[in-house]
């Protein structure tokens, strides 16, 4: 599958994909943030969303497959294994989010 986007941080409005969570950190070298990190903010970002009863628009996960290492695919591995078996979680293909962002 083909296509293009723009992804933009979680308080954008121009019409870009949200990213609420990014799964590396870049300095001094690109690695995997940590469960516990990335756990956490997921954490505050449900919050929110219950607090507000918002439970439309999707929770943006940003990856960079190409600098991914052991952690970050294992980390990847158990978020989707515990989100495809639990009903209350739906991923959203790249595509259909680009296509309700605005974006061509």
């Amino acid at each position: 599958m083909s296509g293009s986007g723009l992804s933009a941080g979680a308080e954008s409005r121009s019409g870009a994909a949200q990213v609420h969570l990014d799964l590396m950190r870049w300095n001094p070298a690109p690695c995997f943030r940590g469960q516990q990190r990335c756990l956490s903010r997921l954490r505050r970002v449900l919050r929110q969303r219950r607090l507000t009863n918002d439970w439309v628009r999707p929770v943006g996960l940003l990856t960079h497959h190409l600098v991914h290492d052991e952690a970050t695919w294992a980390f990847l591995a158990a978020l989707a294994h515990r989100t495809h078996t639990d009903p209350r979680f739906a991923w959203v293909p790249p595509p259909d989010l680009f296509a309700h962002s605005g974006r061509p």
